[in-house]
């Protein structure tokens, strides 16, 4: 066909591109540094892709047209100051476009979407339990979820990746162990050995995560996932190996002189407690903890006493305890130096670990002296002989006291000697006395039993069950005071079968009296405990109340001390402020008093609080 079978008008270049019967212009070529297009370029072929990683965060377009045309590029030059044409990529898909112009041609465009993708570490975290101690020990196992802003793929072919964890002083690599069903959350295990111990808690210092040889990749392409993290602080959450240690401030003093205004008389305790930052127990089969103190008087040589471990094993607190002898005597002021915590035979050691408790302490008190707790065993108080309650129905006056004051010689006799009793409200000293009443005179009196003529005994009656009062007695002839006796602190007991309800105040500020409606910060707040009965009456001392009764969410109870006879103060720290904070007092987790009130008027606590309390506050948003 044709011309002899040729057709000279109809040549063929593939780079001329036909659009509507016109020639559309064309690139000769065209790159991106730093990019690989799919597929290569040529210059009949339009569109194309690219994928970068976090690294290739610009490119620099390189585009020529035909001759006698021009390429233009967009988006604009975003470096002027910089020979050729710069885009800037940020993290997601970017379109850039060539369009290429000749006179007489159709204008021709080419389209590059250049996608720019990486995964990164959005977070680490340890989710291993450590047991109800916060504690690990030999053979439990740590694990850390590094977790990732997009789905990423793991390759241990070549070796596997790892994240030191800073285990006390020592790093330890734990080992990548598995990826969760959304490909983001990795999972990293470490084996505790006997070696390690972290006192304050396991943590991870920044950008320790490794690849050792293997690779964590962007799923679906080859592009290496960004692994570097911010630290995690030390979380006494995920401690190892615990060896417990005595709180900041806890060794404190908790009992109160009875026999006088800060004097303590013979057969009176005196107390202490010492607060650790975990759970102890004491084992006492080779001898018993004690505490060492010191009695001193200028005009007396001073003598080391001791106070014996009694109670609290199992919990975070111990108790100490000395019982005052006739002897004794203290006209300064008690005084214990640091470090005087002794195990003499016994052994404090923590529940899981087994780990023996590091003793040292500073000194408490003023500078360790307790200038209020003097001592004189010469000091005979009023004790309690006998004690009675009725029923527990409706707020009755069915509780009985008997009081007992052997004042270490004959009463005097003759009816002219009169014999009397005053009390008052106890927990507040600055309430008066009320007026002394006539309970007996020297020929007309109640003894006690088995006492003679040494000792005088006064019942009362008709009390509020749980009132608590401060009581003296007194000999007199005329107004000549003949003997007077030291204060008795007691309160009336209940029936062990009695209920305790609770309450707790809203917010205070911590450096006010204030109600703060909202928390802005650290606050307090007062914790009360009562009868149902006798609510409006009087509100009760109780014992037994530990950090981990409360139920709190968005804060912690970092304090719950007795602040007065009848009232605890807790103290709460909002973990984020503008969210509400419920804090709730478990049941059955304090004890009230009841009908086994000792002689010398402490209380004998044998009732369970058998209600709950819930409270709700709002904080103030930052």
């Amino acid at each position: 066909p044709g011309q002899n079978g040729d057709f000279p008008s109809h040549k063929v270049d593939g780079g001329l591109v036909v659009d509507g019967g016109l020639v559309v212009a064309t690139l000769t070529s065209l790159s991106l540094s730093g990019v690989t297009l799919s597929p290569a370029f040529a210059a009949g072929t339009t569109t194309y892709t690219a994928t970068v990683g976090r690294d290739t965060g610009q490119t620099t377009i390189a585009a020529t047209a035909e001759t006698g045309g021009t390429a233009t590029t967009l988006p604009a030059d975003s470096d002027t100051g910089t020979s050729g044409h710069q885009v800037t990529l940020n993290r997601g898909a970017h379109e850039i476009t060539v369009t290429v112009s000749k006179s007489g041609m159709s204008t021709g465009t080419y389209t590059i979407t250049v996608n720019r993708l990486w995964a990164e570490v959005q977070s680490l975290s340890f989710t291993s339990d450590p047991g109800p101690d916060d504690n690990y020990t030999v053979g439990n196992v740590i694990t850390v979820a590094v977790t990732f802003d997009a789905p990423v793929t793991v390759d241990t072919t070549e070796g596997t990746p790892y994240v030191v964890v800073l285990v006390g002083v020592y790093d330890r690599n734990a080992g990548f162990a598995s990826i969760d069903a959304t490909n983001r959350i990795l999972t990293f295990s470490y084996t505790v050995t006997g070696s390690d111990s972290a006192q304050v808690g396991l943590e991870i210092e920044a950008d320790t995560l490794a690849l050792d040889g293997g690779s964590i990749k962007r799923e679906g392409t080859d592009l290496d996932a960004f692994i570097d993290h911010d630290a995690l602080p030390p979380d006494s959450g995920h401690r190892v190996n615990k060896i417990p240690s005595i709180a900041d401030n806890g060794v404190e003093l908790i009992s109160t002189p009875l026999a006088a205004v800060d004097t303590y008389g013979a057969g009176e305790t005196i107390a202490f407690r010492v607060t650790f930052d975990s759970r102890v127990v004491v084992d006492t089969t080779g001898g018993t903890p004690r505490l060492r103190m010191r009695f001193g008087d200028p005009d007396h040589a001073g003598a080391d006493k001791y106070l014996e471990y009694v109670r609290g094993s199992s919990g975070s607190t111990l108790e100490f305890e000395y019982t005052v002898l006739a002897a004794d005597l203290d006209g300064n002021g008690l005084f214990m130096r640091a470090n005087q915590l002794q195990l003499n035979g016994g052994t404090i050691q923590h529940p899981t670990t087994g780990r023996d408790a590091n003793l040292n302490h500073a000194k408490p008190g003023q500078d360790g002296g307790f200038p209020n707790h003097k001592v004189d065993g010469s000091l005979q108080p009023i004790k309690l002989c006998g004690a009675r309650v009725g029923s527990t129905a409706g707020v009755a006056r069915e509780a009985e006291i008997d009081l007992c004051w052997d004042i270490g010689r004959a009463i005097p006799s003759g009816s002219d000697v009169v014999i009397e009793m005053r009390s008052k409200p106890f927990w507040y000293d600055g309430n008066p006395f009320r007026p002394w009443v006539e309970i007996g005179r020297g020929d007309d009196y109640t003894a006690c039993a088995g006492s003679g003529t040494t000792c005088v005994q006064h019942t009362i009656t008709g009390m509020h069950r749980g009132n608590a009062r401060t009581h003296q007695m007194r000999i007199r002839r005329g107004n000549t005071q003949l003997e007077t006796s030291q204060q008795l602190r007691a309160s009336s007991p209940h029936s062990d079968a009695a209920p305790l309800n609770s309450a707790i105040s809203g917010c205070y500020p911590m450096d006010s009296l204030m109600y703060c409606g909202k928390a802005q910060g650290r606050f307090w707040m007062d914790l009360e405990f009562t009868t149902p009965s006798n609510y409006s009456l009087v509100t009760e001392a109780v014992q037994g109340l530990e950090l981990d009764d409360f139920e709190i969410t968005n804060g912690t109870v970092v304090s719950a001390k007795p602040w007065s006879n009848s009232l605890y103060r807790v103290v709460v720290d909002p973990t984020t402020l503008g969210q509400p904070i419920t804090i709730r007092l478990l049941a059955d987790r304090v004890m009230g008093v009841g009908e086994g009130i000792t002689s010398d008027g402490r209380n004998n606590y044998t009732r369970s609080n058998t209600a709950s309390e819930l409270i709700t506050l709002e904080t103030e948003p930052p």
